[in-house]
């Protein structure tokens, strides 16, 4: 699996400046997603000049930084330098962020900085941002729906073959054909263990919360981002909740 995705641009700038600017796309599931580099919570990167550049790969109404305000027709299209980067690794999610670098700092050139010096520092800067999210993703998610639960990033949970349910009991259904059900016990669910999450279904999640437990989650099949096929069934999810 590809945590994050290196892409390089040519500078479209007039004045001396470096061949180009290095971008790392990151996933939802990364820590920095969503974080401005202006942002208190921003951690310092080693990379030329520092980062420069936050924005998600779909534009919004504002941008995310300096927050000025999109142009309608570019809302919710692919961020314009999307259509002459190179994308180092492949094909970039919208549901994505962009973290980058520049090279037009005082004294940069394209001699000390030509293409092939763009691409390594790019693929350090990757380098701390896979290093950020392996810390993340330290905890172990387990499957415990029927199903494989798959992750608009691209990441997948296989079923464990343990399947958590709420036990329930039917009564006979009437002339009308409706019966009551009342819902019981969590069955099927583990004792908590460290740094372990139990992904279940959202009946299974809010009965474990009323249990106290705070290490299930759910797949977020109520989100707007929520990827599906042309029947309109659901292929993946962006995320989980809690």
């Amino acid at each position: 699996m590809m945590k994050t995705k290196r892409l390089i641009a040519k500078t479209g700038h007039y004045y001396p400046s470096g061949w180009g600017c290095g971008y790392v796309a990151v996933p939802p599931e990364h820590p920095l997603w969503g974080i401005s580099y202006m942002d208190d919570r921003f951690p310092s990167l080693n990379v030329h000049g520092g980062v420069t550049f936050t924005e998600p790969v779909l534009l919004g109404k504002r941008t995310a930084t300096s927050k000025r305000e999109v142009m309608d027709d570019y809302v919710g299209k692919r961020q314009p330098l999307l259509q002459s980067a190179e994308l180092l690794d492949g094909e970039v999610p919208g549901a994505w962020w962009l973290i980058g670098f520049d090279t037009v700092h005082v004294d940069d050139n394209e001699n000390n900085w030509p293409r092939e010096r763009v691409i390594d520092e790019t693929t350090e800067l990757k380098k701390q941002l896979d290093k950020l999210f392996n810390r993340k993703m330290k905890k172990e998610f387990r499957n415990l729906t029927p199903h494989k639960i798959v992750l608009n990033s691209g990441v997948e949970y296989a079923p464990t073959g343990v399947v958590a349910r709420v036990s329930n009991t039917f009564t006979e259904a009437d002339a009308d054909g409706i019966c009551s059900v009342d819902y019981g016990d969590v069955e099927g669910l583990p004792e908590p263990q460290p740094n372990v999450r139990y992904i279940v279904s959202a009946m299974v999640l809010a009965a474990a919360k009323s249990l106290g437990r705070t290490d299930c989650v759910a797949p977020a099949t109520g989100h707007p981002d929520c990827v599906r096929n042309e029947k309109g069934q659901i292929v993946s999810v962006p995320c989980f909740v809690k």
